[in-house]
């Protein structure tokens, strides 16, 4: 598992593995409803992740499977929150 910058590669995996019901879950929303993602969601998500300063995206087995980023970010403190977000924790329990 390496963290790298976000490539435009990444969309098409995160297109394949769409959601996750335990990522949905963690995320906040119901695991039980887990509509296919759309192109237009993944080119948000994408849009999104390269306007995030301190993000790098999970790469696990030549596919992106999450990201990683700091989050909350309090300079006058020097402290910060890391969040990670695993989308395709099936690729993980497989290998």
């Amino acid at each position: 598992m390496t963290l790298r910058p976000p490539r435009d590669s990444d969309r098409a995996d995160r297109l394949t593995y769409s959601r996750d019901p335990e990522y949905r879950r963690m995320v906040g929303g119901d695991p039980r409803v887990c509509p296919l993602l759309t192109s237009e969601e993944v080119d948000r998500w994408y849009r999104q992740m390269l306007k995030e300063r301190f993000l790098w995206v999970i790469k696990f087995g030549g596919k992106c499977i999450g990201a990683a980023r700091l989050h909350q970010l309090d300079w006058e403190n020097r402290r910060a929150r890391y969040v990670i977000g695993i989308f395709a924790a099936a690729l993980i329990r497989e290998s």
